[in-house]
């Protein structure tokens, strides 16, 4: 039904485009607002080859989102927020990139809009052929990434112009033992606090010793280095008293960022409609693929031990201190690296078509409308070697076949335990989003000399997301995700109808005054009603200083994730695990260790709601500028789960069999059982700066731009307990360049304040980057031609890593290659 309608939309716009009668190139109604504008010579000197990259290698995203998602528009149309994969997004394909407030999104619907937005407006205006190739080189092994795209543009028809492109893209896998951040790091015979991505997963048994009422741990096996192992450690989750375990260095086997090939082709088309209207195309369809890999399978699981076990666990025992007696009476739990089944390999595949169709034109002199057809949809496929099936596993373990102490066992047994309980896993994802959009727009009567402008619409959005995922054996069964060891995830499918109705004006009260109001309401099938709504201000004090404020509001829906998700497990970490009994309980002492939560979705979850406000000050004057915002951002009802150490002091204990929202107990291992819930409310305050100023000489000229982020709080409540929820209070990022004909020479400073970690028990250290980069246009003469050579992270700055968990890191992605090289070339013809 949704799609006969927009159908009929659709057709009643073109419909309208036949009888408009003036020219369509100068459409009236409100105009978005625009904060900055990046254009394409700041693009083709960034040595970014993707615009997810060029947000995070400049960490732009994070002053202007304030720490936030932030909306990411394609030519004025909704495409993604930047919480979201934006490499499909080639930057071959933008004519510039513009920064937009809040208060002048009143037509478009969600949270992102309340805190502005990106534009990325697609060229248009290419007369010929523009080829582009970006190398960007680490100075350490891995992460070697290429890309190189041919666009060409010109007149087609009369009047019209069309842009067509192709763009390739190529990285390589960056291996974890080759970063200081991702290797694995301990001291032999040393502890686990003090090691770095090193596992208690080696093999560890934990043994509640009945008799005494105590809990202890051995390690279990030869622990040998040779094979990833560290050798006895320590301390392991869960002890204090200097029991040892087998750790494990997955850091040695995983790989910090995955390879990842990438096609595209674009294209963007104007055309007018005879003398009546305008239309525009523009489209985008993305191929990509990408593989990851991980260490061997880990669980921590219950067994019962078997004869042959139990003695290899008794051989660890009368080496402790002091040493002790397991026996069949005492409850077992280990944890467990299945190395003899081999590592875990993901390969991704997947297809993603965008595509837009707006024609605008004008109904009468004053009365002008725009009508846009917009589809996206996704495909994807997920391969995966190899997982452990939980229930075969526990049997084999049972029996006697799979042999715990000794994974890499050629005993036929031991083998054939493997290939039974071995499992690869099949993921279909993807989604779909078609939408129609029908406004009107008009310029109203004249005020002070300047018109007012207001616009008014309808949209209709049929929306499907899923991700299905299953395991599958040799023998052709399947589990779930919950049967599963060594992987997480959940299963989901949903779809949704939305119809939405929207009103803007922009109105000039006097010569220095304007003033601009939004509205929206949308009707979904699946949650009800949402209501968006902005109002903001703005006062030319005089020709140089400009004082504005603002007022945005939006509700947002749950998504499909979050409403439908089969119930799925993580393994997050907890602060300290109480002893059993009802709650609230406490914790005498820390006792960080990984558990076991189950989330399910929730289909009766409400929309969320968000709510900015802002006022700032403006000051120009020739080439200088300086901008400074206060803003107070707030967000409720935001779907969540309690945070997993609250959770094992605050829920109840299972029943038996299970049950919604508990704790469940089994010898040593913990699960805690939850499903999503309106319970999550932030509150965050700050001021954002930006400056600059510009500088001719005889010989050239300097110039500088610049961001400052200060946070003057920011707060958390989960279910109304408040939560740590740290950001740095200072973040700065300062470009200075010089040049001289065709020659410049940027250097950027960024700066990012230290963090205090979540449990507020530890901190990331503050982190300072240097980028250098060097622009030459027309290089040895050669005419349309451009050449840009430059470091990321010149100075080789590490990421961050927290003093309570070393494993935890922080920092932008360029601190995650270390120092990188890039070039640039870029020539039309």
């Amino acid at each position: 039904m949704m799609r006969t309608i927009l159908a009929a939309l659709a057709a009643t716009a073109i419909f309208a485009a036949g009888q408009a009668r003036a020219d369509a190139r100068d459409t009236p109604g409100p105009a978005p607002q625009i904060i900055a504008e990046y254009d394409r010579d700041f693009i083709e000197r960034s040595g970014a080859q993707t615009f997810g990259e060029m947000l995070d290698t400049g960490i732009i995203r994070y002053f202007f989102t304030g720490g936030r998602d932030l909306l990411i528009m394609v030519n004025g149309r909704p495409y993604a927020t930047t919480a979201g994969d934006l490499d499909t997004l080639p930057l071959s394909a933008v004519e510039r990139i513009e920064v937009l407030r809040a208060e002048s999104l009143g037509t478009l619907d969600g949270h992102a809009a309340v805190r502005g937005a990106f534009n990325l407006v697609l060229r248009k205006d290419l007369d010929g052929f523009d080829v582009r190739s970006v190398a960007r080189m680490p100075g350490r092994d891995g992460g070697d990434a290429r890309q190189g795209s041919v666009v060409w543009g010109g007149a087609i028809g009369a009047g019209g112009h069309l842009t067509v492109g192709v763009d390739i893209l190529d990285r390589e896998e960056i291996a974890g033992s080759t970063r200081e951040h991702s290797r694995s790091e301990w001291t032999e015979g040393g502890s686990f606090a003090a090691a770095r991505n090193v596992s208690v997963g080696g093999n560890t048994v934990y043994v509640f010793d009945t008799s005494a009422d105590a809990l202890r741990a051995v390690p279990l096996g030869a622990c040998d280095q040779a094979l990833g192992y560290t050798g006895p450690l320590s301390n392991p989750p869960g002890i204090d008293s200097g029991d040892k375990g087998c750790g494990f260095a997955y850091g040695s086997f995983w790989w910090d960022s995955a390879s990842y090939d990438q096609r595209n082709v674009i294209l963007s088309l104007d055309h007018p409609m005879g003398e009546r209207a305008e239309i525009h195309v523009d489209a985008n369809l993305t191929q990509g693929r990408s593989a990851f890999r991980y260490a061997p399978s880990i669980s921590v699981f219950s067994v019962a031990p078997s004869e042959r076990l139990l003695d290899a666990i008794n051989e660890s025992a009368r080496e402790a201190s002091p040493a002790f007696q397991a026996t069949n009476e005492d409850v077992f739990s280990v944890g467990h690296r299945f190395i003899g089944h081999g590592n875990r390999d993901w390969w991704t595949s997947t297809e993603e078509y965008d595509a837009s169709a707006r024609i605008r034109g004008r109904l009468t002199e004053g009365l002008g409308y725009e009508a846009r057809v917009s589809a996206w949809r996704l495909d994807g496929s997920v391969s995966g070697d190899t997982f452990v099936d939980a229930e075969i596993i526990r049997d084999e373990i049972q029996a006697g076949r799979y042999d715990l102490a000794d994974p890499l066992s050629t005993d036929p047994d031991h083998l054939r335990a493997i290939e039974r309980s071995s499992l690869r896993e099949e993921e279909d994802f993807g989604g779909r989003y078609l939408e129609a959009r029908l406004a009107l727009a008009a310029a109203g009567p004249a005020i002070g000399g300047r018109a007012t402008a207001w616009t008014a619409g309808v949209e209709l959005a049929d929306v499907e997301a899923h991700r299905l995922l299953a395991f599958r054996a040799g023998d052709g069964r399947t589990r779930d995700v919950n049967g599963v060891l060594g992987s997480g995830g959940t299963s989901y499918a949903g779809e949704r109808d939305a119809v939405g109705a929207f009103a803007e004006v922009s109105l000039p009260l006097a010569d220095a005054v304007d003033v601009r109001a939004a509205a929206r309401a949308d009707e979904l099938d699946d949650v009800g009603g949402l209501r968006a709504w902005r109002l903001g201000a703005e006062y030319r004090l005089t020709n140089i200083v400009t004082l504005r404020g603002s007022w945005s509001s939006g509700d947002g829906a749950p998504s499909m994730h979050h409403l439908y998700s089969t119930a799925a497990q993580g393994h997050p970490y907890v602060r300290c695990v109480p002893e059993s009994g009802p709650p609230p309980r406490t914790c005498d002492t820390a006792n960080y260790r990984q558990v076991t939560r189950r989330t399910s979705g929730n289909p009766e979850l409400e929309p969320a709601g968000s709510e900015r406000h802002s006022i700032g000050a403006e000051a120009r004057k020739g080439t200088f500028y300086l901008v400074v915002d206060w803003y107070r951002l707030t967000t409720s009802d935001l779907p969540g789960l309690h945070d997993p150490t609250w959770a094992m002091l605050n829920h109840p204990e299972c029943p038996p069999g299970g049950g919604s929202s508990c704790i469940e107990r089994a010898a040593g291992d913990i699960t805690i059982h939850e499903s999503f819930a309106n319970i999550v409310e932030t509150e965050l305050s700050g001021v954002n700066t930006r400056f600059g100023a510009r500088m001719e000489t005889g010989w050239g000229f300097v110039a500088m731009r610049g961001f400052w982020r200060y946070v003057t709080s920011s707060d958390e409540r989960i279910a109304g307990e408040e939560q740590p929820y740290p950001l740095p209070r200072n973040a700065v990022r300062i470009v200075t360049s010089a040049g001289r004909g065709d020659l410049t020479a940027f250097w950027a400073l960024n700066y990012r304040d230290a963090i205090e970690n979540r449990w507020d028990d530890g901190q990331f250290s503050s982190w300072t980057g240097h980028d250098l980069t060097l622009d030459w246009r027309a290089p040895l003469g050669l005419e349309n031609m451009r050449l840009t050579a430059g470091v990321y992270n010149v100075t080789d700055a590490k990421l961050s890593t927290n003093t309570a968990h070393p494993s935890a890191t922080d920092g932008p992605r360029a601190a995650g290659w270390g120092r990188t090289y890039f070039a640039t070339l870029n020539t039309q013809f």
